[in-house]
């Protein structure tokens, strides 16, 4: 049967006289690549489509907490994508929230294995190996991130929290001012620069990285907090005491805020409102030295109620 067929063809290809046939021929064979092109295409597509729903779904689950449903859609999708690297690093992700720390670092080796030009697997590594208290193989894991990736800001604001937990502030200082270059809107990253700069001693610098993150986001407790604690030691005291107090007006739970308050009010003659504050610490905990205590009852009497 298959050889009378080609013979049907053959005929119509020799057949000279009648040159309308085998244009006709040219044009069923042409229409059949086409249409298996087109379901090519859109079996790619659907397959495409359906990926990225999975890894967009894993994504807003790991985001709202829910870390052991991110990690079930990740199975289910890797089980018919089994290649892709964005998959396995997404349920390192999710491991990672779940405290499964082995686990991650697994993932994350098999998601820069099939990505080895990606710096977000690296950073996972490094990550883990920073909740696991390794901070030296974390430093590593976020250089490589950096080298991948030279314009990802997260590598570098990484790197400078794990340089700054070596107490290698030098270093974590030259890796938060590269991040908060290429990503300006990081806040955080700018409060943790401003440490920093404080645990060097460059006061005026951390005073301005610190105000900087105020102006771009007033409603940072921890850059009012950790702004007041760089006055303080300018002896800026009635700046620190403002600054405190608007850390407070974000988090009136903050007990150092109230137990740094105090002593800034003492400096600058308000023994009543430090009486306020240490009352203010001690309901929520705090504990006050008794030198300070000494010092502040030296100066007033401790209020009644």
């Amino acid at each position: 049967m298959r050889r009378g067929r080609l013979r049907w063809i053959a005929a119509y290809w020799g057949r000279e006289d009648k040159p309308m046939r085998r244009w006709r021929i040219v044009i069923v064979v042409a229409g059949a690549l086409l249409a298996a092109c087109a379901a090519w295409w859109a079996w790619s597509l659907h397959g495409r489509q359906g990926l990225r729903a999975a890894m967009q779904r894993a994504t807003i689950l790991e985001r709202e907490g829910r870390s052991h449903e991110a990690e079930l859609v990740s199975r289910s999708a890797l089980r018919r994508w089994p290649r892709v690297g964005a998959l396995h690093y997404g349920l390192g992700v999710a491991l990672l929230s779940q405290g499964r720390y082995d686990e991650a670092a697994s993932e994350f080796r098999t998601a820069a294995h099939l990505q080895p030009n990606s710096a977000w697997p690296h950073l996972g590594l490094g990550r883990v190996a920073q909740a696991q208290g390794d901070l030296q193989r974390a430093v590593e894991a976020y250089q490589r991130a950096a080298s991948l990736e030279p314009g990802l800001a997260k590598a570098r604001l990484l790197l400078g929290d794990a340089l700054a937990a070596q107490h290698r502030y030098e270093a974590a200082v030259a890796a938060f001012r590269e991040g908060v270059r290429l990503d300006p809107r990081a806040v955080g990253a700018r409060i943790d620069w401003g440490g920093a700069l404080a645990e060097l001693g460059r006061l005026d610098e951390a005073a301005s990285v610190l105000r900087g993150a105020i102006v771009r986001d007033p409603g940072q407790a921890r850059a009012h907090y950790n702004l007041a604690g760089v006055l303080y030691r300018q002896r800026q005291f009635a700046e620190a005491a403002a600054e405190y107090r608007a850390a407070l007006r974000l988090d009136p739970q903050d007990v150092d805020a109230h137990v740094h308050l105090s002593a800034t009010l003492f400096h600058v003659g308000d023994y009543a409102g430090a009486w306020e504050q240490v009352h203010a610490a001690q309901r929520l905990g705090g504990k006050i030295k008794p030198a300070s205590l000494a010092a502040l009852r030296a100066k007033t009497p401790e209020p009644k109620g």
